[in-house]
């Protein structure tokens, strides 16, 4: 059958078409995180605003404690309460108890919300962005771009907007939960040093509990640490939220996908209802985390340890063995017979004979003795 060349154009022509939309759409994801950098977020404008957002926290914890108290009185919706009974008024009450405590919340929120429209402007300018990133699927995780893949200008640029992320909602706060101290121990995923300000925390969705994963990091940075994070809680929901490294508030850390502030999560300090020593199936394996990695590097240091050395190994043959020679056996001493000799003597006879004989200590004339 003869090909056709018409189909093969036609191909060829929507290959070439795909080329140029996925390196707009690239192109346009970059830009629009490039805005979102450079874009400061307020999460309250005045110490009003500040002050309603920590109540919420706070009513979030009172409405947790009231809903465990239902659950371990068995008034929630799946046990059977027989009516008029003693637990069926117990639990009439802590459930009028958590509707109010829930109307209270919605009147902060609303409180709240009005003190930041005074100057929501950036954070609709923020929220717009969001917006934009999602609908053009910049959040993708193929979609994310790579530090190592950026060149050194792109890098220096990318640091230089990361730090222009500072406001003054990272410098206070009312409810303080502290952090450990990175700047005194290895990051736990070996954090850049390039000079970036933020320091990436994961939390667990499920009790809100978090711990930090890297240091000195920027933007750049998150799609790393949030695979970290997944990898670091199997089985379990996880976030990946930052804050500024001059920071200690737990409170005003920031979703890296959303934006949203930690303090406004369902589960926030969801972990202190926890009693110390409760099992409980929300929960890291940080350890087998940490083993995994120590595989990795010991396996990948004895695959390429030899190319590491900084000695070279030469090997040379060894000797030629020495053909072993045997020990000379003595030959026998033969006989010796001065009359059997065949040797001629030549010359006089120098040695005195028998008759001339000195005796040294009976000279025989006295002074200087002649010549015996």
């Amino acid at each position: 059958m003869k090909p056709d060349p018409f189909r093969f154009l036609f191909l060829l022509v929507s290959l070439l078409a795909l080329v140029p939309v996925e390196a707009a759409a690239s192109a346009v994801c970059e830009q629009l995180r490039a805005r979102l950098t450079r874009t400061t977020q307020t999460i309250g404008t005045s110490a009003e605003a500040r002050k309603y957002a920590n109540a919420i926290a706070q009513q979030n914890f009172r409405i947790r404690k009231v809903r465990n108290d239902l659950r371990q009185y068995g008034c929630s919706r799946n046990s059977v309460v027989a009516y008029g009974s003693e637990q069926a008024t117990v639990c009439r009450e802590i459930e009028n108890v958590l509707t109010g405590l829930e109307a209270e919340k919605r009147d902060l929120v609303f409180k709240r919300d009005e003190a930041r429209a005074l100057g929501g402007t950036r954070d609709d300018n923020r929220r717009r962005i969001l917006a934009s990133l999602e609908y053009n699927g910049c959040n993708d995780p193929q979609s994310m771009p790579d530090s190592a893949d950026l060149d050194p200008a792109a890098r220096m640029e990318a640091d230089r907007e990361a730090a222009a992320m500072q406001n003054e909602a990272f410098m206070s706060g009312l409810d303080s939960e502290p952090f450990l101290p990175l700047d005194q121990a290895e990051p736990l995923v070996g954090g850049n040093m390039r000079g970036g300000s933020l320091r990436t925390v994961c939390v667990r969705s499920c009790d809100g509990g978090f711990f930090p994963i890297s240091s000195n990091v920027t933007a750049l940075d998150f799609a790393r640490d949030a695979n970290t994070c997944s990898r670091m809680c199997p089985g379990i929901g996880t976030e990946l939220f930052y804050h500024s490294i001059y920071s200690t508030e737990a409170g005003d850390m920031v979703s890296a996908a959303t934006g949203r502030p930690y303090r406004e999560l369902e589960n926030a300090f969801g972990y202190r209802d926890r009693k110390v020593g409760e099992p409980t199936e929300c929960g890291c394996n940080l350890s087998a985390y940490y083993e995994e990695m120590q595989r990795r590097e010991q396996g990948a240091t004895s695959q390429d340890g030899k190319n590491r050395s900084s000695i070279t190994e030469i090997n040379t043959r060894p000797a030629a063995a020495k053909p072993h020679i045997s020990a000379v056996q003595e030959q026998p001493e033969r006989p010796y017979d001065p009359a059997s000799q065949k040797v001629r003597q030549v010359g006089p006879q120098f040695l005195a004979n028998d008759g001339g004989k000195i005796d040294l200590t009976n000279p025989a004339l006295e002074g200087a003795q002649p010549q015996q």
